[in-house]
């Protein structure tokens, strides 16, 4: 489960998945996804996902205005 600062909304996975390497400092998640299992948010539909590995990354916005790239939180 991955949990939002700001709102506390959450992604959940369900289903049988492992960590295969997470790195800290860019907030990266690389998991494998041993049988098909799902991807939920209270903001968007839930997501199917097969099996199969997967990386997870910090997803950023550009702020034209003052020139900063701004990492997103819930």
């Amino acid at each position: 489960m991955a949990e939002g600062e700001v709102t506390g909304h959450a992604h959940r996975l369900r289903g049988k998945i492992e960590v295969l390497e997470k790195k800290q400092e860019d907030e990266q998640i690389l998991f494998k996804v041993h049988h098909k299992t799902t991807l939920s948010h209270e903001e968007h539909a839930t997501l199917i996902l097969e099996k199969g590995t997967y990386l997870k990354v910090q997803q950023v916005e550009y702020d034209p205005f003052n020139d900063l790239i701004v990492h997103i939180r819930d």
